[in-house]
């Protein structure tokens, strides 16, 4: 073989190398190109799930400081709520009878038909001697003891469904007063359902029909309307009914307090009577 064809060959040999070679460096940049990637994507991964563990205990730390706050701020207006002085703005809560007995004292009859005392409820009595009816009345605010503030009575009104007036059928009223408003009244008292439609509004906002005596009731917020006035008036929407068809309640201690009472847990009693002799 002449030298020149060992020079071709020799060169084709050399050119093989420097490709096999070229063609390594550039495998193994592209090995160390993706390493260097797959380290950067974990690095990345782990920061960021870094941050979002950091962002969440931050914002679960915020969220619990809130939450806290909130229950601070609800518990110091429902300790406010429940401290606060409640004076009563109606007469005879106890509801003792006129000298006749025929209907509560000091309160107006309204279109009641019939008002019975049914029963005198006296402190200091065991609880085993009371009546059912008694500690029905009792459960219902609390005082299911031998010794309570006070006696009270229970009455049973028969109220007519309806009444006439410019000869349409209008709703019923009945056992109110007169009282002023302040910035928040609260009007409620005992009441059970016996028959007919069931009456609404003050001392009845809730009542329900053929349930055990609950304390029933509501609030009304003034606002700066504060120079008005209403009547308790408790109303019977039986527009439907005859004269016959009369709706008839229990009811004991009834009244009208400054103030919110929160009556949802039966925060219900005997409140001292501002009384008559302001100085106006």
């Amino acid at each position: 073989m002449s030298d020149l064809q060992n020079m071709a060959d020799l060169v084709s040999t050399g050119n093989q190398l420097l490709d096999d070679i070229r063609g390594g460096a550039i495998s193994r940049m592209a090995h160390e190109h993706q390493t260097q990637q797959a380290e950067f994507k974990s690095e990345h991964d782990a920061k960021q799930a870094e941050f979002a563990s950091s962002h969440n205990t931050v914002l679960q730390q915020q969220t619990a400081a809130g939450n806290a706050k909130i229950a601070e701020i609800d518990s110091y207006i429902a300790n406010g709520r429940d401290q606060q002085t409640h004076m009563r703005l109606t007469k005879n809560q106890v509801l003792q009878p006129n000298a006749l007995e025929t209907h509560p004292l000091h309160w107006a009859e309204g279109f009641i038909k019939r008002a019975t005392l049914l029963e005198t409820v006296k402190s200091g009595v065991a609880t085993e001697q009371r009546s059912e009816l008694a500690r029905e009345f009792l459960n219902a605010i609390n005082s299911d003891t031998t010794h309570f503030a006070g006696a009270f009575n229970i009455w049973e009104l028969e109220i007519r469904p309806n009444r006439l007036q410019d000869n349409e059928k209008r709703e019923s009223y009945f056992l109110y007063q007169y009282v002023r408003y302040s910035q928040a009244i609260t009007l409620a008292a005992v009441v059970k359902h016996i028959k007919g439609a069931v009456p609404t509004r003050f001392f009845c906002q809730g009542l329900q029909a053929n349930q055990p005596a609950k304390l029933c009731g509501q609030t009304i917020q003034a606002g700066t309307s504060r120079n008005f006035y209403t009547h308790t008036t408790a109303q019977v929407f039986g527009l439907d009914r005859e004269d016959e068809d009369t709706t008839i309640i229990q009811i004991a201690l009834p009244a009208a307090v400054t103030g919110v009472v929160d009556l949802s847990k039966g925060a219900w009693g005997q409140f001292p009577y501002i009384g008559d002799s302001a100085y106006d």
